[in-house]
């Protein structure tokens, strides 16, 4: 199988707690950054399949969804079904940085399910993105700082 070729290029991906994007930004030749969406996610959790009361909370605080899964167990398991979709991306796109922008509960739980390993492959920031498009990714200082600056 064909190895995808490593550009200059970084892979962005921001997520809130319920769909993620993966995007490629690139540095063009007159200094101005484009960013691509590459590839999306939609969690998988079928809400018509559960339409009684949509959350409930006990006494301790603790938010429960209508199966009785707390709010922080439907996180860790969009989080999973993340690391397994950016697995499948991997193959197509090759990248030696990437960007994890990330509400700050899921960051956790990616923390806490991703592999050491591909956890040193990127750099994180605790920020929802999500909402922006990719204009207005290609302008935050965080993309802007990791893509090379080119010769002038």
């Amino acid at each position: 199988m064909k190895q995808p070729q490593v550009t200059d290029a970084i892979l962005i991906v921001v997520a809130d707690q319920r769909r993620a994007r993966l995007a490629a930004g690139k540095r063009l030749r007159n200094g101005r950054v484009h960013v691509e969406a590459l590839s999306r996610l939609e969690e998988q959790w079928d809400e018509s399949l559960h339409k009684n009361p949509p959350s409930r909370s006990d006494v301790s605080g603790h938010v429960f969804d209508n199966r009785g899964h707390t709010d922080g167990e439907r996180i860790h398991r969009f989080a999973r079904e993340m690391l397994q979709w950016l697995d499948g991306e991997r193959p197509k796109h090759a990248w030696e940085r990437m960007i994890l922008f990330a509400e700050p509960r899921l960051l956790g739980a990616l923390r806490r399910e991703a592999p050491s390993a591909l956890q040193k492959e990127w750099k994180e920031y605790a920020l929802d993105l999500s909402g922006l498009s990719d204009g207005e990714l290609a302008l935050r200082p965080e993309v802007l700082e990791l893509l090379p600056k080119l010769p002038v």
